[in-house]
């Protein structure tokens, strides 16, 4: 049973219909007729109010009048429309309480309508006038704990998703579960550049955290795969809400205020959370494509960090706002990708004899010992640009590691000389990295 604090208009048809049938049940019970419902904690305030069966017929001609707004046939008869209550006092935060429980129910029954209200203040049903104050204790919580998450991320500025619903709702079979993807700043998806993918009703907080990552390395293989670019963030709050609001916020309407993080945010599911919104400029941009498909297919294997880091800083490449980041930031994927090579073992072994010189001598303290050896144990591998073009002629082709060479030596003359070489081959070096990510997803998976 419910019998809402919130006006009757922000209600759906099935929300409408069941407030005028509970009311209906209420009012038998207030009059001694069912043997059921007698303690029930929504009966509370009407009991309390000095004519509380003038209270109940009060309470539901305001559902009959707007049951008549939409057109709807309830039966008139059962109750006294011309019934006279004094107005029942309500805390805002049983109010607000009710509001967002009320939300949660439109998102899943009647999105339209959450999507018209969700946004809006909330008013009162007629019967109740507001005071200051939190949710009432007889309102009956859910004691079972279940979490949700959300894994926000970006799009560039000038690409969106071919999209135009508003929620897409999707089963992960070997997940068993079910995601929503929608809009985090618009109300469709193909107008949004912040998108979240979004689920609920799981038993732990490690639970929700390994789904989440891991579908979050599903979204960074199918960005990479399909050369979408997907800003995740770090899963770290920034900004935010401010502790005194969090706590103003708790105290007078019970609201638990949680900063949604730019990637993972993992927190208790409650009709009690409630999130800053996130805002940007809306462009239109490119198709929608089947860039989720990775995200069902079963994962025998973790992504190794190393492959997730280099992931992470290509699908964000396009974010950069000019060729010198972007082609700086490629060539760091590429280096992350590439393993090191030590030099040869005559080479190695003549290396540790300086050490073991070093080390033995009394020329020297032990932080200027500590220093060379840290300086020649870096000997023992050949340079990392020499490493990446190796690695690259090794898995494409020789000419491309050629290439690697020239860009690698571009990266010397920006970051050592502060010179800026124009043009830089920034679209020829993404399509080497490309293709060395695509390579190591398919060493992992297939």
């Amino acid at each position: 049973m419910r019998l809402w604090t919130v006006h009757p208009r922000f209600l759906d048809t099935k929300g409408l219909t069941a407030a005028w049938r509970e009311g209906l049940l209420a009012r038998k019970v207030l009059r001694g007729q069912t043997k059921g419902y007698t303690n029930h904690p929504q009966l509370i305030r009407f009991r309390n109010h000095p004519d509380p069966l003038s209270a109940i017929d009060a309470y539901l001609t305001a559902i009959l009048a707007e049951s008549r707004n939409r057109g709807y046939n309830f039966d008139a008869s059962k109750i006294d429309e011309n019934a006279q209550a004094a107005p029942i006092r309500e805390t805002t935060g049983q109010l607000y309480y009710e509001w967002r429980h009320l939300l949660k129910k439109l998102l899943n029954r009647d999105p339209q309508r959450f999507s018209d209200f969700q946004h809006s203040l909330p008013a009162p049903h007629p019967l109740f006038c507001l005071v200051e104050g939190g949710v009432r204790s007889w309102e009956k919580k859910n004691t079972q704990i279940t979490y949700a998450f959300t894994i926000s991320f970006r799009l560039p500025a000038k690409r969106r998703l071919n999209c135009n619903d508003r929620k897409i709702k999707l089963f992960l079979a070997h997940y068993n579960t079910s995601v929503s993807l929608v809009a985090l700043d618009s109300n469709e998806i193909g107008k949004s550049q912040w998108l979240g993918l979004s689920a609920s009703g799981i038993k732990s907080e490690a639970e929700a955290w390994n789904l989440a990552r891991t579908i979050k390395d599903s979204l960074l293989l199918s960005a990479a795969n399909r050369q979408l670019d997907f800003d995740f963030g770090s899963d770290t709050v920034t900004g935010g809400f401010s502790s005194f609001y969090k706590e103003k916020l708790n105290q007078d309407f019970g609201v638990v205020a949680i900063s949604l993080a730019h990637g993972i945010t993992v927190y208790p599911e409650s009709p009690d959370n409630v999130f800053p919104r996130i805002s940007s400029d809306i462009t239109v941009g490119i198709e929608f494509g089947d860039f989720l498909t990775f995200l069902d297919q079963k994962r025998e294997k973790n992504i190794p960090d190393r492959l997730r880091t280099a992931l992470e800083l290509f699908t964000q490449i396009n974010f950069e706002s000019t060729g010198k980041s972007k082609f700086l930031n490629l060539i760091s994927v590429i280096e992350i990708l590439a393993d090191l090579q030590e030099r040869d073992a005559l080479f190695i072994q003549h290396t540790d004899m300086l050490v073991s010189l070093i080390n033995k001598s009394k020329l020297f303290d032990l932080a200027y010992k500590n220093q060379i050896t840290s300086i020649l144990g870096n000997m023992k591998y050949l340079p990392i640009g020499t490493c990446c073009a190796d690695y690259i002629s090794k898995h494409l082709s020789p000419d491309d590691g050629k290439k690697f060479k020239t860009y690698y030596s571009l990266r010397s003359k920006i970051m050592h000389g502060g010179v800026i070489p124009k043009p830089l081959p920034v679209i020829e070096l993404q399509k080497i990295a490309h293709k060395l990510i695509i390579q190591e997803i398919g060493k992992l998976y297939n």
